[in-house]
């Protein structure tokens, strides 16, 4: 009997999920590596085997999550013709992935409440908002070249745009009511980019 393939990328992502699951349910702190070894229905040693630790699993979950999104974003923004179209699309499908990740949403926060003094976390977080200003404000130059947009320091326009984003993250993790009203994404990018434009 020949033995049994493992597909680890498949492994590791059945753990991410499973611990998705529990940070939502019992919160990041109380939660342990053996409570997400038993939701993936896995020893804990097998856990072990891939992420080192809780805040190396954490981090790995919060990287697939942004990359599965924003990977996805970014292109679709990227293909726009104008840096208009580029940063609503950016700004409302952002939006829309808040309402599809709520769940992470909560674990994020929880998270970042525990460990906001920690260095590592805050270098994982300062090197994620720095790609995301990078992106947003190329969107930003080539809307000012264009003649789109005012002259504006890029790097601070786009950590306005993050900024309001992150605000509007916060509401829907409290008030899953927040943006539920049809074109409310459209809305909100039309009031940001009112900022931009000439």
């Amino acid at each position: 009997m020949s033995p049994k393939i493992i597909n680890k990328e498949e492994k590791s992502l059945s753990i991410l999920k499973a611990a998705l699951g529990v940070f939502s349910q019992q919160g990041y702190g109380k939660t342990t590596i053996e409570d997400i070894a038993k939701a993936a229905g896995i020893g804990k040693g097998t856990v072990y085997e891939y992420f080192r630790s809780k805040d190396t699993l954490f981090f790995a979950l919060y990287d697939h999550v942004r990359s599965s999104f924003h990977e996805t974003i970014y292109r679709d923004a990227e293909r726009q013709k104008t840096a208009t179209a580029a940063l609503e699309t950016f700004i409302t499908a952002t939006l829309k992935a808040f309402n599809e990740w709520r769940e992470f949403g909560f674990v994020l926060l929880d998270f970042w409440s525990e460990y906001r003094r920690s260095e590592s976390a805050s270098l994982h977080f300062r090197e994620v908002y720095a790609l995301s200003r990078e992106k947003v404000a190329s969107f930003i130059q080539k809307g000012i070249r264009n003649g789109e947009f005012r002259k504006v320091d890029s790097l601070i326009a786009a950590s306005t745009v993050i900024a309001v984003l992150d605000g509007l993250l916060l509401q829907r993790i409290f008030d899953p009511n927040t943006l539920s009203r049809p074109g409310s994404g459209k809305q909100i990018a039309d009031i940001v980019l009112g900022g931009l434009r000439k």
